[in-house]
């Protein structure tokens, strides 16, 4: 396959201040234009124009639930989701967390991971930018949730643990987000990561990219950004060939000199991404059997099933204990 041409772009990468990239994807997932680039560098994939703190603080705080679920407020099989999907990863980080830790999640969503921490034994709490979730969160949820973002939050170690789970890659620099969360960890601790894995086939090709997820990373470009803002790689929860990263990750003292990813090597593998091999693989159907018979159990009675468990944390907690904004 021929080498697309390089092409400037106007903001430096992220990982390894480059500025030459190939373009390698000109739509989104529905179509619409979005110019996808992978750095030359290091074969870190994003957006070719970065978004502005601003436009993404205006996008996330009222328009993205809506672009990206076809909803603004949270319909009860996504808090469903939401609730079983925090006890799956409830159950998988317990071993990692410092019993009674001081935890905190950041783009909690509709609180329910936090809520499980917190009926765990931790001192969790979180941060959520949209307004309806966290309204949710709050009031239905019952979780410590602050409708604040990143960049607000004070830069002192309070937190032995902290979670991103599909939210480094909404960052328009990712290396500012990890030298801030590595400054609000203690002494040794922890951060866990997990976001789309851009290198197995965790959508079918043309359908990988979204405004919202500016960058679209590779088992090997993460493990490099977080070495190299602070963080040391304690164990990989999943391995590259599965949909999701999931990095288990420990402040250090300083960052890191890593060796940078080959360009040529993970462009090559980009473009040998087919929907022939997409489709035609017996993991395909499996997953695709397990996510339709997982979505059908999420769509059995979803209201009731949600009212039980918003009933349940009602009685646990007096309404004059709720927590503040």
């Amino acid at each position: 396959m021929r080498e697309p041409t390089p092409i400037r772009r106007a903001v430096a990468c992220d990982l390894c201040g480059g500025n030459e990239a190939v373009r390698i994807a000109d739509f989104d997932r529905r179509g619409r234009e979005l110019s996808t680039v992978m750095c030359t560098g290091c074969s870190l994939i994003s957006h070719e124009h970065i978004p502005t703190d601003n436009e993404l603080a205006s996008y996330y705080a009222t328009q993205y639930r809506q672009n990206y679920h076809g909803t603004a407020a949270p319909a009860p099989h996504r808090v469903l989701r939401a609730w079983q999907g925090g006890e799956w990863l409830l159950k998988r980080l317990l071993p990692h967390i410092q019993p009674g830790g001081r935890v905190c999640e950041i783009g909690a969503g509709l609180g329910c991971t936090v809520k499980l921490l917190e009926l765990a034994g931790f001192d969790a709490d979180g941060i959520e930018p949209g307004e309806s979730f966290h309204t949710y969160a709050r009031e239905c949820i019952r979780a410590r949730i602050t409708r604040s973002a990143l960049d607000e939050m004070p830069l002192e170690p309070h937190y032995d643990f902290i979670l991103l789970v599909h939210v480094i890659e909404h960052f328009n620099t990712p290396s500012r987000a990890l030298s801030r969360i590595a400054q609000m960890l203690r002494p040794g601790g922890r951060l866990y990561v997990e976001c789309p894995n851009v290198a197995a086939p965790h959508a079918a090709p043309g359908r990988q990219f979204h405004f919202a997820h500016i960058y679209n990373f590779t088992l090997a470009t993460l493990r490099c950004l977080a070495q190299t803002n602070g963080f040391e790689v304690v164990a990989t929860l999943a391995d590259a060939k599965q949909p999701n990263l999931r990095l288990l990750l420990e402040r250090t003292n300083a960052a890191k000199l890593v060796a940078l990813p080959c360009y040529i090597t993970a462009l090559r593998n980009w473009q040998s991404q087919t929907s022939w091999r997409y489709y035609a693989r017996i993991d395909y159907l499996k997953q695709r059997l397990h996510r339709e018979l997982r979505f059908a159990s999420q769509h059995i009675a979803p209201q009731w099933r949600v009212a039980q468990i918003v009933d349940r944390l009602a009685a646990q907690e007096p309404r004059s204990a709720a927590v503040p904004a």
